[in-house]
């Protein structure tokens, strides 16, 4: 569903499979007539877990350098509002730390490519949101999301460009799934725009 607005937008010339992740092989011309060749996928489960794998066998399988995330997040009510784009330049997992008798003490980690969260769970509730952002010291934390944080790392890890793009569906204290189409289609046709209009982040190999 948050890919389908970018490939409507795109050549299809091919797909395949690799370790039963699906694959398409795509095309877009450029504003200056050039013909760029990439490879896209999809995760049918959400987290870090699936969203590193897939950017793993992307960057290592098919040799891909530059690696391009879209889709949806939750927003903090306090910074954004339903359609804003976000393009984290850090992402927190704050999942880490030690169990004591009476409490958890976290130790937050980071991967970076600020303002994105990585849970392994839906949170709904700003004064949730908040309490998160004051454990790991992000005050200006706006919003959350599942992947990035898997994405990061595996970039940092294998020397490659990553680059997220989520655009904000709902918010903590009105959780609900009724702008998901809308904030998928904004995600893609920014990243749709960025590489028609050869204004990207990094250069396309």
């Amino acid at each position: 569903e948050e890919l389908d607005p970018f490939l409507s937008k795109v050549d299809v010339i091919d797909n395949f499979e690799i370790a039963n992740i699906q694959f398409n092989k795509c095309i877009i011309t450029t504003i200056n007539n050039i013909e760029l060749h990439f490879v896209s996928a999809y995760s049918s489960y959400m987290g870090s877990v699936d969203a590193s794998i897939i950017t793993t066998v992307m960057a290592t399988i098919l040799n891909i350098k530059n690696i391009y995330m879209i889709g949806v997040c939750g927003g903090r009510d306090s910074e954004v509002a339903i359609g804003d784009i976000i393009i984290p330049e850090e992402s927190i997992a704050y999942q880490r730390g030690k169990l004591t008798e009476d409490s958890f003490s976290v130790d937050a980690i980071s991967a970076k490519p600020k303002k994105i969260h990585k849970p392994n769970y839906v949170i709904d509730k700003d004064e949730e949101l908040n309490k998160i952002a004051s454990f790991i010291g992000k005050r200006k934390l706006c919003s959350v999301d599942m992947e990035s944080y898997g994405i990061f790392r595996v970039g940092e890890l294998l020397d490659i460009n990553t680059m997220v793009i989520k655009s904000v569906m709902d918010l903590t204290n009105k959780k609900s799934d009724k702008y998901k189409p809308y904030a998928a289609y904004i995600a893609a046709n920014y990243l749709y725009s960025l590489i028609y209009t050869e204004k990207i982040a990094f250069p396309i190999k």
